[in-house]
């Protein structure tokens, strides 16, 4: 058998590949995953904290208050915990970009945009609450 035959399969990969290789790729995902999940698991127990405050919050409200404050609590609350999976979303493609300097500026933006997100979810969580007052 012929040794020619024997390599066919195998493939080399081009130079400028190894070249293009980003060798700090790592730092801008892991620096924004060591932000983002203590921030999101913080953010995700305090509106647990003001759920469990929940009754109090309108003791002295008329019933139609407390209606409405419970509406709006609870959807704020759906809104906060499905706006946690856009930080995730975010942190997963930082992740899993290739390891191309042609990507390092998305896969930075992408880190940076990870708990900006988890913020914007609990501002808008404490924006849709009609707190009584």
């Amino acid at each position: 058998m012929c040794r020619s035959s024997q390599r066919a399969w195998l493939v080399r990969m081009p130079e400028d590949t190894l070249r293009d290789r980003d060798e700090r790729g790592w730092l801008a995902p892991l620096i924004s995953a060591a932000i983002t999940l203590p921030f999101a698991a913080f953010a995700f127990l305090l509106t647990y904290f003001l759920a469990a405050f929940d009754a109090m919050a309108c003791d002295p409200c008329t019933p139609a208050e407390v209606d409405h404050y419970g509406g709006s609590f609870e959807t704020g609350l759906r809104v906060f915990h499905y706006g946690l999976v856009v930080p995730l979303v975010l942190l997963l493609a930082s992740w899993g970009l290739p390891w191309r300097s042609r990507h390092s500026t998305l896969r930075t933006v992408l880190a940076v945009l990870a708990p900006l997100s988890v913020l914007l979810s609990f501002l808008l969580f404490i924006y849709l609450v009609d707190w009584p007052g």
